[in-house]
Parts: C-alpha cells; sequence; structure tokens
C-alpha cells in the first residue's frame, strides 16, 4: 500500500510540474500594472509595437489634473468611451483619439467637448485584459464589448443582448487634448464610419501645438439604419458628413440588434491608406483569428527571455515589464 501511494505521489508530483511548465510567459502578464497611482499605463488591446490600441477612457472629477493623463485608472468605476491610440507611461495628457462608445437608448445631449454625456458603470469583475484582448460589460447598457488588434487595425464584437436600440457615438472632440480640425463621413450603403482629426497638444496644450494628423475607417457587420451628427449642441438627423472642432457623430442599427461586429484600422497619410491598412491586416470578420494572431505575436517577443526561479508574482512583475 506505502508503494502504492508512492507511486502514485511521484506521478502527481510530476504531472504538476509539467503543467506548471506549461505556463508561457505571455500568460504571466498583468496589463492592469501601471494603471493605479501615477504608473500611467492602459489595459486596452494591443499588437506589440502596434499603432492602434482599443483601450477604454474613464471618467474623472476633474479631466486637467494628473490622473486622466492615459486615459485610465484602476479606482475609476464608469468608462466613457474607447480610444483608438494611447501612449503609455505618459507623463502628460496624451492621444485618446477618435474616440468612439456603443449605448443604447435616446441621444438627447450632444457629447461635443461633453465628456460625461454618455457614459457607463462597470465593474472589473466583468473586466478582462491581457496582451491583444480587451473585454468589459458595460453596465448602465447590458452590453458586452471585446477587442483585440492588429499593428494598424482592430476588431470588435458588440452584444447589445437586442433590449434596446442599438447605437454607436463618435466623439473625437473628448480625446485628451481635443481637436484643432477634423471631419467625420458617414456611408450608409457601406457601414462605414470614416475621417481624420488633427491634433496634439502634449501637456494640456493647445491641440493645434505639436500637431499631427490621424485618419481612420470603421466598419460594420449590420446595416446601418439611422445616423446623425451634432454640430456644437445642435443635432442633425439624417446628416452624414461634418468637419469643424467642435463636432460629433452617431449610427444606429435596427431595433433588436443584438451583435455587432466592427472592424477598423488607422494611417498617418490617408483614409484611402487606412482602408488599405484594414483590408491588409484584418480582411474578414474572424475575431478569434485576429486575437490568436496578436498572441503569438506577443508570445514571440516574451519568449525571447526565458527565467528561472522566482515566485509566479515576481515573474508577472518582469514579464509585464517587458510587456
Amino acid at each position: 500500500m506505502i508503494k502504492k501511494w508512492f507511486i502514485f505521489t511521484i506521478i502527481f508530483a510530476s504531472t504538476y510540474q509539467v503543467q506548471a511548465q506549461k505556463k508561457r510567459p505571455i500568460d504571466y502578464v498583468n496589463v492592469f500594472i501601471g494603471t493605479g497611482q501615477d504608473g500611467n499605463t492602459y489595459p486596452g488591446a494591443q499588437a506589440p509595437f502596434g499603432m492602434i490600441s482599443i483601450s477604454p477612457s474613464n471618467t474623472f472629477k476633474n479631466y486637467d489634473e494628473t490622473e486622466a493623463r492615459s486615459g485610465y485608472k484602476y479606482a475609476q468605476t464608469e468608462i466613457r468611451g474607447f480610444g483608438l491610440t494611447h501612449f503609455s507611461g505618459v507623463g502628460c495628457h496624451a492621444m485618446q483619439d477618435l474616440m468612439f462608445f456603443p449605448l443604447t437608448g435616446d441621444l438627447n445631449v450632444s457629447p461635443v467637448k461633453n465628456r460625461d454625456a454618455y457614459k457607463s458603470s462597470f465593474s472589473h469583475d466583468d473586466e478582462k485584459a491581457s496582451p491583444g484582448y480587451y473585454e468589459v460589460k458595460l453596465k448602465d447598457y447590458q452590453i458586452d464589448a471585446r477587442f483585440s488588434a492588429t499593428q494598424r487595425a482592430g476588431i470588435g464584437e458588440i452584444d447589445y443582448k437586442g433590449n434596446d436600440k442599438a447605437q454607436i457615438i463618435f466623439i473625437p472632440t473628448n480625446s485628451a487634448n481635443g481637436i484643432a480640425d477634423g471631419q467625420i463621413e458617414i456611408n450608409k450603403e457601406k457601414n462605414q464610419v470614416s475621417g481624420w482629426v488633427s491634433t496634439g497638444g502634449f501637456c494640456w496644450r493647445d491641440p493645434a501645438h505639436l500637431p499631427y494628423k490621424i485618419y481612420f475607417v470603421m466598419e460594420f457587420d449590420m446595416p446601418i439604419s439611422d445616423f446623425g451628427v451634432w454640430k456644437g449642441e445642435q443635432k442633425f438627423s439624417n446628416r452624414d458628413t461634418i468637419s469643424g472642432n467642435n463636432f460629433a457623430s452617431y449610427i444606429s442599427f435596427a431595433q433588436g440588434t443584438k451583435k455587432v461586429k466592427v472592424r477598423t484600422a488607422l494611417s498617418f497619410v490617408s483614409k484611402k491608406n487606412a482602408s488599405l491598412n484594414l483590408n491588409a491586416e484584418i480582411p474578414c470578420w474572424n475575431f478569434e483569428n485576429t486575437l490568436s494572431k496578436v498572441q503569438g505575436d506577443w508570445s514571440k517577443y516574451l519568449e525571447k527571455i526565458t527565467v528561472n526561479g522566482g515566485t509566479n508574482d515576481e515573474r508577472s512583475t518582469f514579464y509585464t515589464a517587458i510587456y
């Protein structure tokens, strides 16, 4: 009996050791490290050295304070949008460009330069993130959203659950430092929204200071049913183009729409190049393929360094620092 128990113990210990060894460097990365205090990192979906990063921006009592620099702070309890560009560990307010936000219900308030017009509470219990992946439940709208990314493009799945009219707002004025100029165009036939913004303003400065111009295109796998724009406080239904430095726009899907997939891409050259990037990097609507690829890309970099010893927490700190 003792012999059998001894053999069982050896087998169990060996099996456990093999399973422990199977934990990959990517599994140790905790993308939430640095999102508290003044770390100013962000948890969103991004490829290694990626141009695009789809990450949430929280609400804050004072957006000019240091806590709003990267858009996300772990202690905050509300999300107001998802930006497409971010600066990790930044010491001043920066980027969070081309913000969008899925929601349901009436759009009676202009979100132009009004960061808190539309927002939702969320819980970290309903939030998951890892290299190349971000997921969250927007509790106020009962919407589940998840995103992944390649170098210049991103893909998302938004589950509205058919409870109310599914909508997305585009709020470029609500980035870290606003915009100096820009344009958005809605193409209902192509189920597409595209445009550009001129922005900058690193460290609370005027967005015309240290400017850069960034173009985007965003496509949807469900037909757009309604659309419109805001110019300042005024709303214009069925208007498909808007420009300037004080605008926002929206699209709606048919009543009862449950799931909507999103593909988007960026370019610093032109809208045409943004479209080329989209079709080259995410040519179809397969979310899992994109996620698998970006996880593989992260693993290639993280696995260049292997470590021996240390606790799980120490390994998590190490590989997160590399990330």
